[in-house]
């Protein structure tokens, strides 16, 4: 499992679509691809594990696990900040 580091995991296109609702609070698109920001991810055992953070309206910091299969993620990029992952916005 890794930390400290901000990751982007790109879904193919087809699996964007299916999920559809699903992911719609975390999906982010860009003229490359659609992406789901993870604070932790682990592509190990049967399913792409990736932890999301997200604000409650309080104002509460919420940590979230969401678990896709591996043929949905197209790529994963990584940096130590959202400003050094260039494409995306």
């Amino acid at each position: 499992m890794s930390s400290s580091k901000v990751y982007a995991v790109v879904l193919f296109d087809q699996a964007a679509e299916e999920l559809g609702k699903l992911v719609a609070l975390w999906l982010k698109r860009s003229e490359l691809g659609c992406y789901i920001y993870a604070k932790k991810i682990d592509p190990n055992g049967h399913y792409f594990h990736m932890w999301l953070e997200d604000t409650a309206p309080d104002g509460a910091t919420l940590e979230m696990e969401l678990q896709l299969p591996h043929q949905f993620v197209k790529a994963v990029f990584y940096a130590a900040d959202v400003k050094r992952i260039g494409f995306l916005k």
